[in-house]
């Protein structure tokens, strides 16, 4: 099977199809039981047999902490697509991705270089993992009247002040839809050796 055939496979889909079906009495969350006590009109709206796959954490469906079944596979099937040698799933939004990445770079009393325009996302991880912020104010376009991005200039500058920065995060594209230069940035942050965390939430729609 080629990689591109391989990619139409979807595995944690297929196997909520197949647990839609099962008639088993549905001892767990949540409460409506597979359909059974949703309102009429939801259902007529949007049908029964979308809440036959609201389901749990069952066996059948992995475990998103230690995934070794159909959540394994989506993963490794998601970093083939993106070209990445690992993918992790996230739930609640990208914000735990942000907090993740702060922590898993960050030790209390490290620095780390932002955009002053970040998500609260990242305050939080800042908060959690003790980093310092080192901010960057984004640059301004008069001709849009908008606060675009941090420019590759301008976190070269911040490492030369503070080298002992651990990683740079930076937000691409802004919530505006502005793109900084990320390949510029990643230069520079591969010739400090240090991590560059890219904030993407707002790059799903693009």
């Amino acid at each position: 099977m080629s990689i591109k055939e391989d990619q139409i496979r979807t595995p944690i889909i297929d196997q909520l199809g197949v647990l839609s079906l099962q008639s088993d009495a549905a001892f767990y969350a949540p409460g409506h039981k597979r359909g059974q006590g949703i309102n009429p009109k939801l259902t007529a709206l949007w049908g029964k047999d979308l809440f036959k796959t609201d389901l749990p954490e069952l066996p059948e469906l992995d475990n998103l902490f230690a995934p070794s079944g159909v959540i394994a596979e989506a993963q490794a099937l998601a970093a083939i697509a993106f070209g990445a040698s690992r993918t992790w799933f996230l739930v609640n939004g990208s914000t735990c991705g942000v907090v993740a990445a702060i922590m898993a770079t960050c030790q209390p009393g490290d620095k780390i270089i932002l955009p002053r325009n970040i998500h609260q996302s990242a305050i939080a991880g800042l908060i959690l993992s003790g980093a310092i912020p080192i901010f960057i104010q984004p640059e301004y376009h008069p001709d849009l009247d908008l606060i675009s991005s941090i420019t590759p200039e301008a976190v070269a500058k911040a490492l030369q002040e503070n080298p002992s920065v651990k990683a740079v995060l930076v937000v691409y594209p802004t919530y505006l839809g502005i793109c900084c230069d990320l390949e510029g940035i990643s230069q520079i942050t591969q010739q400090y050796q240090i991590p560059l965390l890219v904030d993407e939430a707002h790059g799903a729609h693009l």
